[in-house]
């Protein structure tokens, strides 16, 4: 399956330069891959060459040449991955179209008393004390030049819809004070629009089940086998080992809430009642390991992303807080999923395909209830001593 846009067509291969006939034009740092048969060659165009004169673009029915580092098959397709051109529009497009908070104001202006300034933006308002304006001596300010300094918000995410100006006669305020003012007005509006959990002080207690340490292991498959593991998950539901559920659910109607389920987000919870937690909870930390098992988890399988020192410190610090051990899992080999897709890739390609990066890295893409996950190329392959610092389960992921 091509994966990208056919531009051209490999004519020649000599002593590491090919030349390609173009189909469509390609510019300067465009991306592009040559189909091969065993692994493709993908590269960025730095240069190349049209005519012996080294071009930035070169379009339908030219001939262009340039230098790789492996062989090339004549006749190979060239695919366009990147279109560098579009996607500086893209990105100038979004720069230039960034979204803007409409805010509206007043100010009041006396002589003898602190300005006030009121802003709101429909959901927060703030009041902003400024300075006590000067009686002007030759020339008082304008409402005029009050509104020009006041709305120039530069690259704030703010615009002014309209400010009202209540402005006594005879008065004048440096400029420093108008942007002092401005200033304040910024910094108080982010404060306000900051994403804010109210906290309450208050005795933190939790009960939680002392588990005794042990060294299991457990393997996720694709369907039940009989293996000498201590513990088997598998991704098929009619299977009668330990069920695997996907990250992204829709419902648990079909699902029987007295089966055992490795689930993979928080929703299952309130459905299911024998639970062992996946990675995909992104356990970095002693304290949520308590909360999932508060909740109900019989174990619970560590983050992907942490160090064997890390999990020696949640161990550590899950014992001095809870004087007790809990029952940690942690993936030694396989491969990771990296992303969960609702869109079916593998139904709209009418095959099994792999995502390439500019590495030509491949990542497997696997269908999972008419979804799309996606793997890492790597092999985990983790020779650690887990049980050592009290992890109770190391797990391999066999499913692909």
């Amino acid at each position: 399956n091509q994966q990208g846009i056919l531009i051209g067509k490999v004519i020649e291969y000599k002593n590491n330069i090919i030349k390609i006939k173009l189909f469509d034009k390609v510019s300067i740092h465009d991306g592009i891959r040559i189909e091969q048969d065993k692994e493709d060659y993908g590269l960025e165009l730095n240069e190349f060459y049209k005519d012996k004169k080294l071009v930035k673009e070169a379009y339908k029915d030219d001939i262009i040449y340039f230098k790789v580092n492996k062989p090339i098959t004549i006749n190979s397709n060239v695919l366009l991955t990147k279109d560098d051109l579009l996607t500086k529009k893209i990105d100038s497009d979004i720069d230039n179209n960034k979204r803007k908070i409409v805010i509206n104001g007043k100010i009041i202006i006396e002589d003898n008393k602190n300005i006030l300034l009121t802003i709101t933006d429909n959901v927060n308002t703030i009041n902003i004390k400024g300075d006590i304006p000067l009686k002007s001596v030759n020339k008082p300010i304008t409402k005029e030049v009050i509104k020009d300094k006041l709305t120039k918000l530069g690259d704030t995410i703010y615009e002014f819809k309209n400010i009202e100006i209540d402005l006594s006669d005879n008065l004048f305020i440096p400029l420093k004070s108008i942007n002092d003012l401005k200033h304040k007005m910024v910094d108080l509006l982010n404060n306000k629009r900051l994403y804010q959990i109210p906290f309450k002080r208050n005795e933190y207690k939790i009960t939680l089940k002392d588990y005794k340490k042990e060294n299991k292991r457990s393997v996720l498959l694709k369907k039940y086998q009989n293996l000498d593991d201590d513990i088997i998950y598998s991704e098929n539901i009619n299977d009668n080992s330990i069920i695997r559920l996907p990250k992204v659910m829709n419902n648990y109607d079909n699902l029987d809430p007295n089966k055992e389920y490795l689930i993979g987000e928080l929703g299952a919870f309130n459905k299911l009642k024998n639970v062992y937690c996946d990675y995909s909870f992104n356990v970095t930390n002693s304290y949520t390991v308590a909360l999932l098992h508060s909740l109900g988890a019989k174990s619970i399988t560590l983050s992907y992303e942490l160090t064997f020192k890390q999990i020696e410190n949640i161990i550590k610090a899950y014992h001095e807080r809870y004087n007790c051990n809990p029952n940690l899992e942690v993936v030694v080999y396989g491969k990771r999923e990296v992303m969960t897709l609702k869109t079916n890739l593998n139904k709209i390609y009418k095959d099994n395909i792999r995502l390439v990066d500019r590495f030509n890295n491949y990542y497997d893409i696997k269908e999972k209830n008419n979804m799309s996950v996606i793997y890492d190329y790597k092999l985990l392959d983790d020779k650690f001593d887990y049980y050592s610092i009290g992890v109770n389960i190391i797990r391999e992921n066999r499913e692909i």
